[in-house]
C-alpha cells in the first residue's frame, strides 16, 4: 500500500505520465493547489459522454459508465468554482444539443397556441437533454430520463454547486437515498408516471451528478445517509484549509488551441461503443481489493472495510473513462492513477466523516465491539488480566483462521444477514422533535447491555440538555464531559445486568468494571507516548517501539506477549489509531472514565444524591467549561492530588472482593 490515509495530509497524487494526456490538458487551466481535488470530479463528466458501451467489472457483472457521482468539498473561497469552468468546458456539445432540444419544445409550444380546442393537438415531441438545470425538479428529471432512453439510452448529466440542490432532483431530502441508489445501480424510477394521455413509464435511470459542498454543509446534508448505503456510492475529494500564504491561486485560460485538444479525446469517448473487458483494470482492482482487505483487518474497521468497496467500483469505471481516452490502451501511469483514486476518496471520507462515522472508542458504534455468545461462559465468575487476554488471543487467531473465508460482497441473503450484524449501536438526534434517537443491534454477546446502556446514556445526557438549554449549540457537550455520561449510565445500570445475562449476570459485572478499571493506565500511556514521539519526532520506528515497551512496563507490567515477538518489543501501539489521527485526543477517554468511576462510588454510598448530581450534569450540557461542568455536579478534578485513588477505590475494593471470594 503506497498512501497512508491516517494522516491529515493528503495522499499525493501521481505523476500524470503516460495515458494521462487528457486529465492533464484539463488541469492545465485549473489552479496547482486545486489540482488533486479536482481530478475525481472529471470522471462524472467524461462518463456521460460514453453512451452504448458496458464495461465487465471482475465480478463477471457488466457495468455501463452511468450512476458516477462525486462531491467536492472544500472551505467557501476555496476555488470550488473552477470545477463550473471545466464543466462547461467538457459540456459544450451538451449544449448545443440541449439547444437544439430546447427549439423543437419552442416550436410545439407555440403549435400548442395556436390551435383551437377542437383541433387535434399536435404530440409533445421527443426530446432529450444531456445537461439539465441543476435546479431540475424531480419530476422534470424523470421525464427526461425518459427521453434520453428512448432516444439512445444517453446518460443525463447534472452539476450542482451546492448540495441542499439535490434534494429537488430527488424530490425532497427522504427520497436522497433512494433515487442515489437507484443512480447508481442502474435501476428504475421505481414508479410509473402517468399523464392525460396514458402512462408513460418508468425509466432505466442513467445519470452522472457531480456537487461541490463546504464540509460543513457536506456533515449537515449526508448526515442521516451514512450507513445506508448512499454515503458510500458518492465519491468524496476533500481540500482541506490551508495557511495563509497571501498568495493568489493562478487559473488558466480555455483559448482554441485547449478545445481543438479537448475535442480529440472527447471524439474518443463518444466512439468508444460494444462491450469491453479491461484485464489490466480487473487485475488492479482485484489487488486494490486484497489491499483494502488488509487495511480494514489492520484497523479492525469495519466501516473502512464497507466504504472501500464502492470506492473501488468508482475507481474501476475512472479507470475504463482513462482507457478509452487513451485510444483504448492500458498503461501503468493509468493504473498509479486508479489506485490514487481509491484512496483519496476514503481518505476524504475519513477527513469530512471521521467522529460521524464512529471513528472513537467512546461511540461505541464501531464493529469490532463484539464476540461469540458464550464469552461469558468461556470465564470463571472472577478472572484476572492473563485470562482475559489469553480468550481474546483465541478469538483472534479464529478470526484470522476465518480471513480466508471472507468474500468481497454479500452475495446471499444469510449473507448480508452476517454482515449487517456489524453495527451494534448508535445514538442521534432529531432536533425538530428535540428528541434523542437510539439503535441497538442485539447480537447475544456480552456488549449489548454495553451498548444499549451506554448510547441511553447519551439519549439521556441529549433528552435533558434540549429540556434546559435555550440555544442549540449547548445541546451537545464537549468531547471531554460527553462521556462521563454514557459510561456513568452503563454503571448504573448494573443492577439490571439479569434481564440481559441471568447467571452469568455477575461475570459481566466483573467484566466491565474491571475493563473500566485497567483502562485507565492503557490511557495515560498513550497520553504519555504521544508526548514522547511528537516532541521527539526523529525517533525511529524502532525507538518508539521501545518507548511503548517502557510505558507498558511502567503502566501495565501484568501484560504479557507469549509466542508474540513484536508485541512483547512493544509493538501494540500501532493498533491505536487515534495516535496517527487525533493526537492528544485520547485522554479524554480517561478523563471521562475517572468521572464515571467516581458516580459509580457515590451511586453506592448514595443513591438520590448521586443521581441528582448526574442530572445537573446533563442539564448543562455544553454551556459550562470542563472546569465548570466538574465543579457543577461535585466531581473531582482528575489533575488534583489524590483525585484518581479516590475515583477507583470503590472499584478497586469490589474487585478484589470477588477475586478473594472466588479463591476461597
Amino acid at each position: 500500500m503506497k498512501y497512508d490515509i491516517s494522516k491529515t495530509i493528503a495522499p499525493k497524487m501521481p505523476n500524470l505520465g503516460r495515458g494521462l494526456e487528457c486529465v492533464a490538458l484539463l488541469l492545465s487551466q485549473v489552479s496547482k493547489d486545486m489540482h488533486q481535488p479536482i481530478v475525481p470530479m472529471l470522471f462524472p463528466i467524461l462518463g456521460a459522454h460514453v453512451s452504448g458501451a458496458e464495461f465487465m467489472y471482475p465480478d463477471l457483472s457488466w457495468k455501463e459508465m452511468s450512476g458516477m457521482m462525486a462531491n467536492l468539498v472544500a472551505d467557501s473561497g476555496a476555488g470550488k468554482g473552477q470545477l463550473s469552468s471545466i464543466v462547461e468546458a467538457l459540456c459544450r456539445d451538451f449544449r448545443t444539443h440541449d439547444d437544439e432540444e430546447l427549439a423543437k419544445l419552442v416550436e410545439w409550444q407555440k403549435m400548442m397556441k395556436t390551435k383551437s380546442a377542437n383541433k387535434e393537438k399536435p404530440a409533445r415531441p421527443d426530446v432529450a437533454f444531456w445537461f439539465p438545470p441543476a435546479d431540475v425538479t424531480n419530476a422534470a428529471f424523470i421525464q427526461n430520463a425518459m427521453g434520453c432512453e428512448k432516444l439512445g439510452q444517453r446518460t443525463q448529466y447534472l452539476n450542482m454547486p451546492e448540495v441542499e440542490m439535490a434534494d429537488r432532483v430527488c424530490g425532497g431530502h427522504r427520497q436522497i437515498s433512494q433515487m442515489m441508489r437507484n443512480l447508481y445501480d442502474r435501476q428504475r424510477a421505481g414508479a410509473l408516471r402517468a399523464t392525460a394521455d396514458g402512462v408513460t413509464g418508468n425509466p432505466v435511470l442513467r445519470a452522472n451528478i457531480t456537487i461541490s459542498s463546504t464540509p460543513f454543509a457536506a456533515r449537515k446534508f449526508y448526515k442521516n445517509e451514512l450507513f445506508n448505503g448512499t454515503f458510500g456510492r458518492m465519491v468524496f475529494s476533500y481540500k482541506p484549509r490551508q495557511g495563509r500564504d497571501g498568495r493568489i491561486p493562478r487559473q488558466g485560460k480555455y483559448g482554441d488551441d485547449f478545445y481543438l485538444r479537448l475535442d480529440e479525446f472527447l471524439a474518443r469517448l463518444a466512439i468508444c461503443k460494444g462491450q469491453f473487458t479491461i484485464k489490466q483494470l480487473n487485475r488492479l482492482v482485484d489487488q486494490l481489493a486484497a489491499d483494502m482487505a488488509s487495511l480494514a483487518d489492520l484497523a479492525d474497521d469495519d466501516i473502512l472495510w464497507d466504504i472501500s468497496k464502492r470506492a473501488l467500483v468508482s475507481a474501476w469505471k475512472a479507470g475504463c473513462i482513462l482507457w478509452a481516452l487513451n485510444n483504448q490502451t492500458w498503461t501503468k501511469p493509468m493504473a498509479s492513477l486508479v489506485e490514487w483514486l481509491v484512496y483519496h476518496d476514503i481518505w476524504s471520507k475519513m477527513q469530512v466523516f471521521a467522529d460521524m462515522l464512529g471513528q472513537d472508542e467512546g461511540s461505541l458504534s464501531e464493529a469490532g465491539r463484539r464476540g461469540p455468545k458464550n464469552l461469558l461462559d468461556d470465564l470463571p465468575n472472577a478472572f484476572n488480566e492473563a485470562q482475559l487476554e489469553a480468550l481474546r488471543k483465541d478469538l483472534y487467531e479464529r478470526a484470522l483462521a476465518n480471513r480466508e473465508k471472507r468474500t468481497w460482497a454479500a452475495t446471499t441473503m444469510d449473507e448480508v444477514k452476517e454482515l449487517a450484524k456489524a453495527n451494534t449501536g448508535y445514538m442521534t438526534d432529531l432536533p425538530k422533535y428535540r428528541a434523542p434517537f437510539v439503535f441497538s443491534c442485539f447480537n447475544h454477546t456480552i456488549f449489548d447491555m454495553q451498548v444499549l446502556s451506554h448510547e441511553l446514556g447519551h439519549a439521556f445526557a441529549g433528552y435533558r440538555a434540549m429540556r434546559h438549554q435555550p440555544v442549540m449549540a449547548y445541546y451537545s457537550e464537549s468531547t471531554d464531559i460527553a462521556e462521563i455520561h454514557s459510561m456513568s449510565m452503563e454503571q448504573f445500570c448494573y443492577p439490571y445486568a439479569e434481564r440481559f445475562f441471568g447467571d452469568a449476570a455477575d461475570k459481566y459485572r466483573f467484566a466491565h468494571l474491571q475493563e473500566a478499571l485497567t483502562f485507565v493506565p492503557f490511557g495515560v500511556a498513550v497520553d504519555e507516548f504521544q508526548h514522547i514521539i511528537y516532541e521527539n519526532p526523529n525517533l525511529t520506528p524502532k525507538e518508539r517501539t521501545m518507548e511503548w515497551h517502557k510505558l507498558e512496563e511502567k503502566y501495565m507490567p501484568w501484560r504479557k506477549y507469549e509466542n508474540d515477538p513484536f508485541m512483547e518489543r512493544g509493538g501494540f501501539w500501532y493498533h491505536k489509531i487515534h495516535i496517527f489521527l487525533y493526537p492528544f485526543y485520547y485522554i479524554n477517554y480517561t478523563l471521562t472514565t475517572m468521572g464515571a468511576m467516581e458516580f459509580k462510588k457515590r451511586y453506592a454510598e448514595n443513591k438520590e444524591e448521586a443521581f441528582k448530581d448526574y442530572l445537573t450534569l446533563c442539564d448543562i450540557g455544553g454551556s459550562l467549561s470542563y472546569l465548570e461542568s466538574l465543579k457543577a455536579a461535585h466531581l473531582h478534578v482528575p489533575f488534583e492530588e489524590g483525585s484518581v485513588a479516590n475515583a477507583i477505590s470503590y472499584a478497586k475494593d469490589i474487585l478484589l472482593k470477588a477475586i478473594e471470594e472466588e479463591q476461597k
